[in-house]
């Protein structure tokens, strides 16, 4: 028996081993490509004959440096994560709450609005910021990125508000709070899981969006997967550039998920047992 559980654990343990080794593999052969010198880019996970941090120094405070462009990424992701919890959040509610055929048929409109292309959308999108000059401006941007967005949060949000009980938003109404009241103090803290795992894949989305970015922005107001583009020339492809940018992008969201992992891995295990 004993050694029966041993190698069940010895099993487990070599599994998920394997699935770490596999998770980072590409990060692994990033590493490795960031350190390459010129001449010298790996094909395999071996470490290149010929090591240099000019590739580092050059993303980091050279001609090529990320800061800007990962600045206005990030801007652009808070805007729209925030802007989007500010709509879907009271949305999501009232279609958790009211099931009469006008909620519902609007319901099933912003997901069908979700369906479509988004390069179906960007040439309407594009004009209509040209009118009220919003070109090359970052919410600009982030009201572009919102017509995706708020209708995959509505979506989200209203299966976790159909999880909470009715009874203790009943009892704040008896006892003289109104509709707001109910939905901040009560609604909103019970679904914080949901809340959290809502913020984290609309900043995602807006933070790795790039069709929108590319016709939207110009110089100034770049983010990081336009960057990522500026590497692609008729001549060559700055793969060791890309290695370096690319991990240094990762960080902002490895930071996020770290401060939401708690409310992450709740709202993660609640919608799998919906």
């Amino acid at each position: 028996m004993l050694v029966k559980t041993l190698l069940k654990r010895l099993f487990v343990l070599l599994v998920v081993t394997i699935a770490v080794l596999w998770t980072l593999l590409p990060l692994i052969d990033l590493a490795v490509m960031s350190f390459a010198g010129l001449g010298a880019l790996p094909t395999s996970l071996r470490l290149p004959k010929r090591l240099t941090l000019d590739n580092w120094r050059n993303v980091l405070f050279g001609d090529r440096m990320i800061w800007p462009f990962m600045l206005n990424s990030l801007i652009v992701g808070c805007y729209t994560s925030a802007i989007t919890l500010i709509v879907a959040m009271p949305a999501a509610y009232s279609f958790s709450r009211h099931q009469s055929i006008f909620h519902r048929s609007v319901f099933r409109s912003m997901l069908i609005l979700r369906m479509i292309p988004q390069v179906a959308l960007s040439i309407p999108i594009f004009f209509l910021l040209k009118t009220y000059r919003l070109l090359d401006t970052r919410i600009g941007l982030s009201f572009a990125h919102l017509i995706i967005s708020i209708p995959l949060a509505v979506w989200l949000m209203k299966g976790y508000y159909d999880l909470l009980s009715t009874e203790i938003e009943e009892a704040a109404i008896i006892d003289g709070a109104s509709w707001f009241q109910v939905l901040w103090r009560i609604s909103i803290p019970l679904s914080a899981p949901g809340v959290a795992v809502t913020f984290m894949f609309c900043f995602l989305f807006s933070y790795t969006e790039y069709l929108y970015a590319l016709i939207i922005t110009r110089q100034s107001t770049f983010t990081l997967p336009i960057m990522f583009g500026t590497f692609m020339t008729t001549h060559e492809t700055h793969w060791r550039l890309i290695a370096c940018s690319s991990l240094i992008s990762v960080i902002p969201m490895i930071i996020l998920f770290s401060l939401l992992q708690k409310n992450l891995v709740r709202g993660f295990t609640v919608g799998a047992f919906k």
